[in-house]
């Protein structure tokens, strides 16, 4: 309970929003979205409608227009892509930014909504999370999000967020009672609410300790979210040699091949996947290991016209799941 603070607030700054978003049960990763309807293939959000192809049907660079984006993301001013409105007017890499440079510029960030789940700082221009208000850290660049005059007691905490006692702050509803403290004044942690007999709100399940609250469908991610780690428990991942990919296919291209895949039934059982290929009449294999969250790979230098065998499994600490193994033929030069 003693753990840092600060360590806190970063993962709470780039984890992602658990708030009325869609849970997918194709693709198990809330950052990550399926092609289209008939296809299993996910791809990262910032990976969408970015002028690069990563699906094998080509729907992640078709009708952007029409694609909506999810609870705190904003569209580019080209309708198109999607990018986190924290990131609106601030020069951080390991964010995604705008292929037409709109999210850095002010008159466009001045425009923008911030959407449900934040809103804008003082200065007009950047956005703010609502989590981030008021919690004793400057997120705001003017520092608005710690202003008096912003934080008082009869300010409503957005669905999804709980407000600690002091009436101000507001936390995400999944790290209540979960042994770390996220409001200043700790009544995230008070012993006469972590029970038993706390009910968790709609749309969350209890923990195995029964008292901690999740949103339904976190559990068997890789990642737990419990403080008990029972959302990722032999009993509900299946402690057992990981699942096989589903629908694994290939697309060949000039040098190298696409590889795609879905992702299998218990996916947070999985450590990882191995992609085993070579040429099709040799011998001669190479391995590859990528993270769970992968679900595509590119395997490249590649001879032309030439036929190669592509095999995916999954692995975890018991060993290595069933082999699913594909052709490609890649064209000649």
């Amino acid at each position: 309970m003693m753990g840092s603070r600060n360590l806190k607030i970063l993962i709470l700054t780039t984890m992602v929003l658990a708030i009325a978003r869609t849970y997918d049960d194709t693709c198990n990763f809330v950052m990550i979205k399926h092609c289209s309807t008939d296809y299993n293939d996910c791809v990262w959000l910032n990976e969408w409608c970015d002028g690069k192809t990563d699906c094998a049907d080509l729907s992640d660079e078709a009708n952007c227009t029409d694609y909506k984006c999810l609870d705190g993301y904003i569209k580019c001013r080209d309708g198109q892509q999607c990018f986190r409105v924290d990131a609106m007017c601030r020069d951080i890499t390991w964010r995604n930014h705008c292929n037409d440079g709109s999210d850095m510029d002010e008159e466009f960030c001045k425009d923008a909504d911030c959407g449900a789940n934040a809103r804008k700082c003082d200065d007009g221009t950047h956005c703010v999370y609502e989590a981030e208000m008021c919690n004793g850290f400057q997120t705001c660049p003017d520092g608005s999000d710690e202003a008096p005059q912003n934080c008082t007691k009869d300010s409503q905490c957005q669905y999804g967020l709980w407000k600690c006692a002091n009436g101000v702050e507001c936390i995400y509803e999944m790290r209540v009672c979960d042994n770390w403290w996220y409001c200043s004044d700790k009544s995230d942690e008070n012993p006469e609410l972590c029970t038993q007999d706390r009910q968790c709100i709609s749309g969350y399940s209890k923990c195995a300790d029964g008292i901690q609250c999740i949103p339904d469908g976190m559990a068997c991610t890789g990642d737990s979210e419990c403080r008990d780690h029972s959302d990722e428990s032999p009993e509900i991942c299946q402690n057992k040699l990981p699942p096989v990919v589903k629908d694994l296919r290939a697309i060949p291209y000039q040098g190298y091949i696409k590889v795609f895949w879905a992702w299998p039934d218990f996916a947070g059982s999985a450590s990882g996947y191995k992609i085993i290929y070579g040429k099709e009449l040799s011998s001669l294999r190479y391995t590859q290991d990528l993270g769970p969250s992968r679900i595509m790979h590119i395997i490249n230098n590649l001879e032309p016209n030439t036929s190669y065998s592509i095999s995916v499994v999954t692995y975890n600490k018991l060993g290595v799941g069933q082999k699913v193994t594909i052709k490609a033929m890649t064209p000649g030069v």
